[in-house]
């Protein structure tokens, strides 16, 4: 396991993406002592990221990089069927600008939204097409040492990192 910093682990996240954008799961956590993490899992490359964040209004944070040695039982649940990931949609000029001047979805565009979910794999990313990411998990795991046994490990090292931080950051006044 390797403790980055979170633009880091973004970035990594971003290249791996791109060069194998199925399997991709994405998790949303809040430890025991109210710490929030965000993890990106892949099992089909074996891998996963994590961002632990020193609290839910703040940047401040830690990421780390691990292999996938254990199934998480949470990925077998059947809300986790479709892939996370980016799907392009063949927007019209009119939607294009009801979307991106106006701030309106209109019903075409989210039934092209449904439809791209339904139907697509997701795909490597593309600056030039008009693109959608998702699907997003409804639930939350409340701690991660509960999964598996085997993130008891990635659970201890980024809690002290994430606390050290914690400590660095907070002032006291006298």
């Amino acid at each position: 396991m390797k403790i980055l910093r979170p633009e880091e682990v973004e970035r990594k996240v971003k290249e791996r993406y791109s060069d194998h954008p199925l399997g991709w799961k994405v998790l949303y956590t809040v430890d025991k002592k109210g710490y929030p993490s965000v993890g990106l899992i892949n099992r089909n490359i074996g891998e996963q990221y994590w961002i632990k964040f020193s609290s839910r209004f703040s940047p401040q944070g830690v990421g780390a990089i691990a292999t996938l040695n254990e199934e998480f039982p949470v990925l077998n649940d059947p809300f986790y069927d479709k892939d996370f990931g980016i799907r392009f949609l063949d927007l019209t000029d009119k939607e294009k600008e009801k979307v991106f001047k106006e701030g309106r979805i209109t019903s075409s565009v989210s039934i092209k939204i449904r439809r791209a979910f339904e139907k697509k794999k997701p795909e490597s990313d593309d600056i030039r097409k008009v693109r959608i990411v998702g699907p997003y998990p409804g639930f939350a795991i409340n701690d991660l040492g509960d999964v598996s046994p085997a993130q008891r490990e990635l659970e201890v090292k980024m809690q002290d990192e994430i606390e050290r931080l914690t400590k660095k950051q907070t002032c006291y006044i006298s």
